[in-house]
């Protein structure tokens, strides 16, 4: 069976994204958890650095303060 090129194409860049982060769901989750520190400039790579450095000792209360919009904050 022949597929379209824009088919193929999307087909090719979900596998491309699927590779990082397992599936396509959490890419569009990572996408968007970059696009909001974005919005709040904050740099991602040094965000979720720091987030999943301090998550393992983190008590589930503390989560709201490592929102991106809250963690520029502190």
């Amino acid at each position: 069976m022949l597929i379209g090129t824009s088919r193929a194409a999307g087909v090719a860049r979900k596998r491309e994204n699927s590779f990082f982060v397992a599936n396509g769901r959490g890419g569009h989750t990572a996408a968007g958890l970059a696009s909001t520190c974005r919005r709040h400039d904050v740099d991602p790579p040094i965000y979720l650095t720091q987030l999943l450095v301090n998550l393992p000792v983190m008590r589930i209360g503390d989560l709201r303060d490592w929102l991106p919009g809250r963690w520029k904050a502190a």
